[in-house]
């Protein structure tokens, strides 16, 4: 490692000797403009991590899969301090950045799967938007989830708490991943105004809008059905149903109780 063109030592993780560099220069620089190319190794080799990080995929028995997932979170980490530090300083474009990060596929779909993907997306979610809690079950284990499906279950719940975070005012929002009888459930509950409340300050139709309809159809075409309660001022809970003998052809249902 190199300072300046000079050698450096260190005992650090070097994941986390990068961020720590990175988040001072930013602090160092913040009256001037400044340019920062932060390129960590991680998580390429060496394959190797720390315990906190370890700690946080106890599921995920093969060893290098789990220490390469821990090498993603440590890396998340250190954006995230980064990323963090750019908002301290009032450098606004950095949250915007990281919305558009959070609306791109995530490479850690491929890699780790989607359990590992969902949880990284709440960290992120709770991040952004810090005035909504969130619960969070995950019953099910990776493959209990069909391939096929993992990009639509993860796009249905990106959709769903983008739906929550701009239009909802909820302060808590409860997602569920198990099954039930053979089918395969995604559950995602919020304690905002519901949306007949919203559909009212905006003019928009109930069930138009909102991201509804790429949920819908993600559903349908994926042979699951979607489901929605919303009472005005007593939150929206959605459900996608993927029954466990499905084919393609199984229509989605919306289903009202407003």
């Amino acid at each position: 490692i190199l300072r300046d063109h000079e050698p450096v030592k260190t005992t650090k993780y070097l994941t986390d000797e990068f961020s720590d560099a990175a988040v001072e220069f930013v602090q160092r620089s913040k009256d001037r403009p400044f340019f920062l190319f932060l390129a960590y190794n991680a998580p390429h080799g060496p394959l190797q991590a720390t315990q906190k990080h370890l700690a946080r995929f106890p599921d995920i028995k093969d060893v290098k899969r789990r220490t390469y997932a821990a090498m993603v979170s440590a890396l998340d980490d250190g954006v995230g301090r980064l990323l963090g530090k750019l908002r301290e300083l009032e450098l606004e474009a950095a949250a915007e950045n990281r919305r558009i990060v959070m609306a791109l596929r995530p490479s850690m779909l491929d890699d780790l799967g989607l359990l590992a993907t969902v949880n990284w997306f709440c960290r992120e979610f709770s991040g952004i938007y810090k005035s909504i809690a969130i619960d969070k079950t995950i019953a099910v284990g990776e493959d209990d989830i069909p391939m096929a499906l993992r990009v639509i279950l993860f796009r249905i719940i990106q959709e769903a708490f983008n739906n929550v975070a701009k239009h909802s005012r909820a302060t808590r929002v409860r997602l569920t991943i198990a099954t039930e009888g053979g089918d395969l459930v995604v559950e995602i509950e919020d304690n905002g105004i519901g949306l007949q409340q919203e559909s009212k300050r905006t003019g928009r139709r109930v069930g138009r809008g909102f991201g509804l309809s790429g949920i819908r159809e993600r559903a349908r075409a994926s042979g699951g059905r979607l489901h929605l309660t919303a009472a005005s001022g007593a939150g929206t809970r959605m459900r996608v149903v993927w029954p466990g003998q499905s084919g393609p052809k199984i229509k989605a249902v919306l289903d009202w109780q407003i």
